[in-house]
């Protein structure tokens, strides 16, 4: 769908325990922590597994989502409408029973502004599992004034 919809250079990679199956130019990043559920996807936020030659700024999908149109536009707004971060609102969602929240199904952030987010959850994983349930909750608590798209 990615690749279908999105005009700009870019590169794939994927974190992953099972990297069996996956196109060869992807790039696979195995998951160095065991975390539960969700938690995994704080490895995105490790900008040291990025490549020197990427970009400094990461676009993240979740794999389940079904892309139905053109992401030019939603990337175009990086460095301009997009400063720092970037996620999902949860106002027109109507599973997730909040309107002012984040849904991290979509995410687009500056690898240098975010690295606190892994750090974090390396430090503190077993105190922050025994009060947060939600990663978007983790999200709200240490991303203040992200970008809603």
């Amino acid at each position: 769908g990615v690749r279908r919809n999105l005009s700009v250079p870019h590169t794939f990679t994927c974190f992953t325990e099972d990297p069996q199956g996956l196109d060869p130019s992807i790039q696979i990043q195995p998951l160095k922590h065991c975390w539960q559920t969700w938690w995994s996807k704080v490895h995105i936020f490790e900008s040291a597994v990025y490549p020197d030659s990427c970009s400094d700024w990461v676009f993240y999908i979740d794999l389940d989502m079904i892309i139905t149109g053109s992401l030019d536009d939603l990337v175009g707004k990086i460095g301009t409408g997009i400063r720092r971060f970037a996620t999902l609102s949860t106002e027109d969602i109507f599973c997730e029973n909040v309107s002012t929240g984040y849904n991290s199904s979509v995410m687009i952030f500056h690898k240098a502004r975010t690295e606190h987010l892994y750090t974090v959850l390396c430090r503190y994983y077993s105190h922050i599992m025994r009060y947060l349930m939600r990663f978007d909750h983790y999200l709200e608590m240490l991303v203040s004034h992200a970008e809603l798209v």
